[in-house]
């Protein structure tokens, strides 16, 4: 069995979302860049949101149409990827 060891402000950052994510409120907002090989691949900006309300048995949230940008103003878009958060985990 893997062993994950999470920092304590790691797993109090987790716990908090998850908490917050619990609750009736409306949604836990994100923005991330990925940094990409140049390349192969596009450096891209994904922003989106995770819904709040209920979190699964499983404990991981998802967005599964998260509007990406591309970094690369030659590059077309945006087009849509998918983020998912184990609250557990990380």
């Amino acid at each position: 069995m893997f062993s994950h060891h999470l920092p304590h402000e790691t797993k109090e950052a987790l716990e908090n979302i998850k908490t917050y994510l619990s609750a009736g409120n409306e949604v836990v907002q994100y923005a991330f860049t990925f940094l990409a090989d140049l390349v192969m691949q596009n450096p891209s900006m994904m922003i989106g949101g995770i819904a709040a309300g209920s979190v699964p048995p499983n404990d991981v949230v998802t967005d599964p149409d998260g509007p990406v940008f591309p970094v690369n103003p030659g590059t077309t878009g945006p087009f849509s990827g998918s983020v998912f958060l184990n609250l557990s985990t990380g």
